[in-house]
């Protein structure tokens, strides 16, 4: 079994073995590490980073190696990680979803994905948006 964008983000070799597992590690807060392994991994630019988190946040939370990013922050770093490896299932590769969750859309009352992602309903939206490429409805 591949192993997900997301479990690679944590830093996982195999499968979480409980969704339970990922509600913990989000209430307890994700190490930065996380964030930086996203950052590397999708190319995000600082004005990305920053819809994540606040650069003063980042930086108060990158001097010690072991903090935690705030749960808030943990959220949103899933939320979005999740999105894009939807999009990378939907469109079959991470540039072709990089490409879609930056650019504006109009379905999305000209949007980014990638912005929308920031919150729990603009997620549900950038999911369901996802939910009917892949099936072919309206686009």
């Amino acid at each position: 079994m591949a192993i997900s964008l997301l479990d690679q983000v944590l830093g996982r070799t195999r499968p979480s073995p409980s969704a339970f597992t990922l509600v913990h590690s989000v209430e307890k807060g994700l190490p930065v590490r996380a964030l930086d392994l996203l950052t590397k991994k999708l190319g995000l630019a600082p004005p990305e980073i920053e819809m994540l988190i606040p650069r003063r946040t980042l930086q108060y939370r990158r001097k010690s190696t072991d903090q935690l990013l705030p749960a808030d922050v943990s959220d949103r770093l899933v939320r979005l990680t999740e999105l894009v490896q939807m999009a990378v299932d939907t469109f079959g590769s991470t540039d072709a979803a990089l490409e879609w969750m930056r650019a504006r859309n109009q379905s999305l009352e000209n949007r980014a994905p990638m912005e929308l992602a920031m919150t729990s309903p603009g997620s549900r939206i950038v999911e369901q948006t996802l939910g009917r490429v892949q099936h072919g409805i309206g686009f």
